[in-house]
């Protein structure tokens, strides 16, 4: 069974506490997308949106979940030996973040999904993800999420708050 890792510790078994849709702090717990990783780190369109986001979840404002899949895409595509350390150390750092890494058996079930929801394998696999742990909402600044029962809502975003109606894929 895939487990959720928390400054390298081992937070709950999934079967656990955590499968509801509130962290441990009673904050709504989130998805977040590859794409909000990569909007900041390549400098895009979206990236200071992405950045005030993110920097919630690293102070604990929020609470979130990555997948570890979407953490290795990231490593593959940086691809630096001196930018990946500092990327790896700012999540581990970050308060509202887990980690959640996916057993056989979540990837035998999210590739069984992808037909179905016309995803591709990563984005079926956070989908298979979200539903399993009950998040309200996958952060996500693609559409490829639109086809699925995870209804998409805007955020409002402030220097201070992002506001989110759940269930929902809030689009950055």
């Amino acid at each position: 069974m895939g487990k959720i890792e928390r400054r390298d510790q081992i937070r709950a078994d999934v079967g656990g506490a955590v499968a509801s849709s509130m962290g441990k702090s009673g904050l709504t717990m989130l998805l977040i997308d590859t794409n909000i990783f990569l909007e900041l780190l390549l400098g895009q369109e979206r990236a200071d949106r992405c950045q005030k986001f993110l920097e919630m979840v690293s102070e604990g404002g929020l609470e979130a979940v990555a997948t570890k899949f979407s953490i290795h895409m990231i490593e593959a595509m940086l691809n630096d030996s001196e930018l990946i350390p500092i990327f790896l150390r700012n999540l581990r750092n970050s308060i509202g973040l887990h980690v959640y890494e996916t057993s056989m058996d979540d990837e035998i079930a999210a590739s069984m999904l992808i037909k179905k929801l016309k995803l591709d394998f990563d984005d079926g696999l956070r989908y298979y993800v979200a539903k399993k742990l009950g998040v309200k909402a996958i952060v996500s600044c693609g559409e490829h999420f639109d086809k699925t029962d995870i209804q998409r809502k805007e955020h409002q975003t402030s220097s201070r708050s992002l506001n989110f109606i759940a269930p929902s894929l809030v689009r950055c």
